[in-house]
């Protein structure tokens, strides 16, 4: 079984922060949830549509392949 470590940044994160400042200013949340824009929305639609384009092996790439053939992976 793969552990899914994605999601531990973002509890985590989520965690300290709320337990360690409870009296933070909203500056330090917005850094927060800009940093997990950034890391799990802004990256990787980026990499998939500027990086995957022109890649010679997107055939057989399983993040490159489209939502239309999601159920035949080649693995």
């Amino acid at each position: 079984m793969v552990f899914p470590y994605w999601f531990v940044p973002l509890f985590a994160g989520f965690y300290l922060i709320y337990n360690a400042y409870p009296d933070v200013s909203s500056t330090l949340w917005i850094v927060y949830i800009a940093t997990m824009v950034d890391g799990f929305v802004l990256v990787p639609v980026v990499s998939k549509t500027v990086g995957c384009k022109k890649c010679p092996t997107r055939d057989s790439c399983p993040w490159a392949e489209d939502r239309s053939k999601a159920g035949k992976r080649h693995f």
